[in-house]
Protein backbone atom coordinates (compact mmCIF):
# COMPACT_ATOMS: atom_id res chain seq x y z
CA UNK A 1 0.00 0.00 0.00
CA UNK A 2 1.71 3.29 -1.51
CA UNK A 3 0.58 6.02 0.47
CA UNK A 4 1.19 10.08 -0.22
CA UNK A 5 -0.24 13.23 1.87
CA UNK A 6 -1.00 16.03 -0.74
CA UNK A 7 -1.72 19.64 0.28
CA UNK A 8 -5.33 19.37 -0.94
CA UNK A 9 -6.55 16.15 0.51
CA UNK A 10 -9.57 15.56 2.27
CA UNK A 11 -10.07 16.57 5.85
CA UNK A 12 -11.04 13.99 8.60
CA UNK A 13 -14.42 15.23 9.88
CA UNK A 14 -14.08 14.29 13.61
CA UNK A 15 -10.32 16.09 13.60
CA UNK A 16 -9.79 18.07 10.71
CA UNK A 17 -6.48 16.51 10.04
CA UNK A 18 -5.47 16.11 6.00
CA UNK A 19 -6.11 12.62 5.00
CA UNK A 20 -4.17 10.34 2.32
CA UNK A 21 -5.14 10.54 -1.19
CA UNK A 22 -5.87 7.10 -1.06
CA UNK A 23 -8.29 7.85 1.02
CA UNK A 24 -6.85 6.02 3.74
CA UNK A 25 -8.14 6.37 7.44
CA UNK A 26 -6.33 7.05 10.80
CA UNK A 27 -6.54 3.63 11.71
CA UNK A 28 -5.48 2.42 8.32
CA UNK A 29 -2.78 4.49 8.67
CA UNK A 30 -1.63 3.14 11.73
CA UNK A 31 -1.72 -0.35 10.81
CA UNK A 32 0.26 0.29 7.90
CA UNK A 33 2.94 2.00 10.08
CA UNK A 34 3.07 -0.67 12.46
CA UNK A 35 3.19 -3.41 9.76
CA UNK A 36 6.11 -1.41 8.28
CA UNK A 37 7.49 -1.47 11.56
CA UNK A 38 7.15 -5.29 11.93
CA UNK A 39 5.30 -4.77 14.94
CA UNK A 40 8.27 -3.69 16.76
CA UNK A 41 9.13 -0.42 18.91
CA UNK A 42 11.77 1.53 17.26
CA UNK A 43 13.48 2.49 20.87
CA UNK A 44 13.44 -1.08 22.39
CA UNK A 45 12.17 -3.07 20.02
CA UNK A 46 9.59 -4.86 22.12
CA UNK A 47 6.88 -6.89 19.99
CA UNK A 48 3.07 -5.45 19.86
CA UNK A 49 2.18 -9.21 21.21
CA UNK A 50 4.63 -8.51 24.48
CA UNK A 51 3.40 -5.14 25.40
CA UNK A 52 0.40 -5.26 28.10
CA UNK A 53 -0.73 -3.35 30.82
CA UNK A 54 -0.44 -3.90 34.62
CA UNK A 55 -3.66 -5.88 34.79
CA UNK A 56 -2.24 -8.06 32.12
CA UNK A 57 -4.00 -6.72 29.62
CA UNK A 58 -2.55 -6.63 25.84
CA UNK A 59 -1.68 -2.59 24.75
CA UNK A 60 -1.43 -1.39 21.12
CA UNK A 61 2.19 0.33 20.03
CA UNK A 62 1.47 3.66 20.25
CA UNK A 63 1.94 5.77 15.96
CA UNK A 64 4.44 8.94 16.38
CA UNK A 65 4.62 11.90 14.63
CA UNK A 66 8.36 12.46 14.72
CA UNK A 67 8.68 16.33 13.80
CA UNK A 68 5.39 16.24 16.44
CA UNK A 69 2.80 17.57 14.06
CA UNK A 70 0.12 15.99 14.35
CA UNK A 71 -1.68 17.71 10.86
CA UNK A 72 2.18 15.96 9.15
CA UNK A 73 0.49 12.17 8.56
CA UNK A 74 3.23 11.26 5.83
CA UNK A 75 4.43 7.85 6.23
CA UNK A 76 8.08 9.06 6.63
CA UNK A 77 7.19 11.41 9.75
CA UNK A 78 5.66 8.22 11.66
CA UNK A 79 7.47 5.61 13.73
CA UNK A 80 5.67 2.61 16.16
CA UNK A 81 6.81 3.23 19.76
CA UNK A 82 5.69 1.58 23.28
CA UNK A 83 3.42 3.20 25.41
CA UNK A 84 6.74 3.71 27.67
CA UNK A 85 8.82 4.98 25.35
CA UNK A 86 6.35 7.13 23.67
CA UNK A 87 6.05 9.02 27.04
CA UNK A 88 10.41 9.53 27.05
CA UNK A 89 10.18 11.28 24.27
CA UNK A 90 8.04 14.04 24.93
CA UNK A 91 11.13 15.74 26.58
CA UNK A 92 14.01 16.68 24.57
CA UNK A 93 12.07 17.02 21.40
CA UNK A 94 14.72 18.14 19.35
CA UNK A 95 17.04 15.26 20.29
CA UNK A 96 14.38 13.19 19.41
CA UNK A 97 13.44 14.25 16.14
CA UNK A 98 16.95 14.03 14.98
CA UNK A 99 17.31 10.43 16.45
CA UNK A 100 14.57 9.58 14.73
CA UNK A 101 14.76 11.60 11.63
CA UNK A 102 18.16 9.65 11.17
CA UNK A 103 16.42 6.07 11.50
CA UNK A 104 14.23 7.14 8.50
CA UNK A 105 17.10 7.74 6.10
CA UNK A 106 18.91 4.58 7.01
Amino acid sequence: MKLKLIDKAPKCPKCKIALHESGTSHKQLKEFIKKRDKYRCQTCFIHQKDITTRKGQPRPLNVHHIDYNKHNNSPNNMISLCTKDHSKINFNREYWTEHFEEMMIK
